[in-house]
């Protein structure tokens, strides 16, 4: 409903109640789609209603139902006096309380990111004011989550820009939500491990909870498999559109697998070839790497069940 306080004004009340309602699904399933011409979000950039709104829907469908269900269960024992609001984060799952932290952490570090990067760019934040700048890059560092909506042009922004891009497009939203991406639990495991190898310790350990030790493991397989893949179809794109920017196409296969849905607007001007890499993308993005290996796989290894080979060690590094 808050989208109509802009869109019946300008598009009549009935147009302008379905053009409320489509970008509101749109922004909570992160679908990216909009119905606004090819400038996306870009005329409400200095609009703090629409770009608040939208990325609170964002955050909400990235978040994870399962997130969202954990906390409403916590809200309620607030709310009945059975533990005090001060505990309530305390009292959540660990599920819950990664995917919360990472959620702000890469929010606050893409919001500065593209701040810092972008200050003094005049064809994307550099002709704002601070509280301009601040909301554009807050918005841009949100919807680069999976979201695909757009307040600035993407072709425009920096090199430096697109690439801390990639890396918000590639980690994605939250495990049982809306967004794609390799999760943030995923990435958050990823650097519990690094942290735990670092450290000298056996085991990854977050909030007080050890970590089992396989659920580890394929953490690892999800992002290899998501990098091989994104590495294989960026190679196709770069041969079959030799006279583009690299950057470009970076840009492009990173929102692809991500399933962004966001632009350098390059996307039109590619061949058909680079368009079916890039369908292949999205739906493999979509589904995730590990659950097409266990398709294609077709069942799993008995075998395993009845053998135990000796161990044995490598050197690594």
């Amino acid at each position: 409903m808050l989208f109509s306080f802009y869109f019946v004004p300008e598009y009549g009340f009935i147009r302008g109640l379905a053009y409320g309602v489509f970008h509101s699904v749109s922004a909570f399933c992160n679908a990216g789609i909009d119905i606004l011409g090819t400038t996306s979000f870009m005329e409400y950039v200095k609009s703090p209603l629409i770009s608040l709104t939208t990325m609170f829907l964002i955050v909400a469908g990235g978040l994870g139902f399962t997130v969202w269900h954990d906390m409403r269960m916590n809200l309620q024992d607030v709310a009945g006096q059975k533990r005090p609001l001060k505990r309530m984060f305390t009292r959540l799952h660990l599920q819950s309380k990664i995917v919360i932290i990472m959620t702000v952490s890469l929010i606050l570090s893409g919001t500065l990111g593209y701040f810092l990067l972008e200050y003094h760019n005049d064809a994307t934040i550099g002709t704002f004011g601070v509280g301009e700048k601040f909301l554009a890059s807050l918005f841009q560092s949100v919807t680069t989550r999976t979201a695909g909506f757009a307040t600035v042009s993407q072709a425009d922004l920096t090199s430096a820009s697109k690439l801390f891009g990639c890396i918000l497009m590639f980690i994605g939203g939250s495990p049982g939500g809306t967004a794609g991406g390799i999760k943030t639990t995923t990435m958050a495991i990823l650097l519990l491990t690094c942290a735990a190898v670092i450290r000298g310790r056996k085991s990854t350990e977050c909030f007080g909870r050890r970590l089992a030790e396989p659920m580890c493991v394929p953490e690892f397989a999800i992002v290899f498999l998501t990098f091989a893949i994104w590495l294989v179809g960026l190679f196709g794109i770069a041969i079959l559109e030799p006279d583009e920017r690299f950057i470009d196409l970076i840009y492009e296969a990173t929102s692809a697998i991500g399933t962004v849905g966001l632009s350098a607007d390059l996307t039109p001007a590619l061949t058909r070839g680079s368009h079916v890499i890039l369908m292949i993308l999205m739906y493999v993005g979509r589904i995730g790497p590990i659950t097409m290996a266990l398709v294609f796989s077709g069942r799993e290894d008995v075998q395993a069940k009845f053998r135990d080979l000796p161990e044995k060690r490598i050197m690594l590094g």
